[in-house]
């Protein structure tokens, strides 16, 4: 759906080793991305090979920091400083640091290196989710026998982030296979259908009363299917404009067959019988990297030097990185931190902090 990160990476690769302002060193979307920053920060082609100024007809306007921090050895208290923040994935924060100095700059980065895929998860077990995206029409689907039962129903817990009269999401059943499809009543479902999206009688805009999604029990009567084989599908359909966090699923069972998914989870089985178009099993976690890049301005030049982020254990990330001669050689250093994650639109927390130490030179 739509132009995806996976898209980038694939143009790159057909670029190989060519010298298009530094583009053909690129290996995927995130090399992009850190380039992109720090060139909204500079937009200046005469650094590095070019790859951090725009082509003359574009004007995009550089940023501005959103943090700025006078650094000096003579003032008490003035010697640091520390940023608490959170970011979304592809999003940045520019950090501006000046001083007198002289001394080196001493930085160090901690963030963790997991970022939610949805708020308020709180599903240990971990959940069903139809992935976030523009133009999705991911389905999950399995087989019932209800044909020795006379009274069955579909019980679940749902989440959904989805764009309002515009994007949906619900049950659907089928009798001949998946032939046809009628979609059913579930208890938070709606059939108004004001600009003609609804397929029939789904789930559309937020779950739960609050601001943020939560989770809210729900039930399917499957009486009228007593008596035959149906194939039952959960479904997510979103259109090309704005896309909310998509569909979560947990705890689906039909207790008049003895099916329970968290049960055959917790057997091993999450994926007998399922056939998943777009949903994924989940323990609400995708792997985060980090870009920190430190814009040195300095006598000889403006350079980008990257910090180097690694795994810390325990989920966490971190990294350091020193610039040498602040006040001295060095007049400015931005910092620009990016989280790069796939797929998902949470904000994940950092932290950064700097320290003007003895000049080591």
């Amino acid at each position: 759906p739509g132009v995806s990160t996976q898209t980038v990476d694939h143009f790159l690769a057909t670029l190989g080793a060519t010298s298009l302002n530094g583009i053909g060193t690129l290996r995927d979307f995130d090399d992009l991305y850190r380039d992109f920053v720090v060139s909204n920060l500079l937009d200046d082609p005469s650094v590095s090979d070019g790859r951090y100024g725009y082509d003359p007809g574009i004007s995009p306007g550089k940023v501005t920091a959103d943090d700025q921090f006078e650094l000096s050895k003579s003032r008490p208290g003035a010697m640091g400083f520390a940023v608490d923040g959170t970011l979304p994935p592809y999003g940045a924060r520019y950090i501006e640091v000046t001083g007198a100095g002289p001394g080196d700059l001493s930085v160090r980065f901690d963030a963790p290196d997991r970022v939610e895929l949805i708020k308020n998860s709180d599903s240990a077990s971990g959940f069903w989710w139809s992935v976030s995206a523009d133009e999705v029409d991911a389905t999950l689907m399995r087989d019932i026998d209800l044909t020795r039962v006379t009274t069955a129903s579909l019980e679940f817990e749902a989440w959904y982030d989805l764009e309002a009269d515009y994007d949906y999401a619900g049950v659907a059943v089928s009798e001949d296979e998946g032939c046809t499809w009628k979609t059913v009543e579930a208890t938070s479902t709606t059939m108004a259908n004001p600009v003609g999206q609804n397929p029939g009688i789904a789930f559309t805009g937020t779950s739960g009363p609050g601001t943020d999604p939560s989770w809210l029990r729900q039930r399917v009567d499957l009486d009228r299917y007593t008596g035959k084989k149906v194939r039952l599908q959960f479904f997510m359909m979103t259109d090309q404009a704005y896309h909310g966090a998509g569909l979560a699923l947990r705890g689906i069972k039909v207790a008049a067959v003895g099916f329970d998914d968290e049960v055959a989870h917790a057997r091993g089985e999450v994926s007998d019988g399922w056939k998943a178009s777009g949903f994924i099993r989940t323990q609400n976690a995708v792997k985060a990297d980090w870009s920190v890049q430190a814009v040195v301005f300095g006598s000889g030049g403006i350079n980008v030097v990257p910090m180097r982020v690694s795994d810390a254990g325990s989920m966490a990330a971190t990294g350091t990185l020193r610039v040498a001669g602040f006040g001295r050689d060095t007049s400015r250093v931005v910092l620009v931190v990016s989280p790069m994650a796939p797929v998902t639109q949470q904000r994940v927390r950092f932290r950064i902090t700097g320290e003007l130490e003895s000049d080591r030179s």
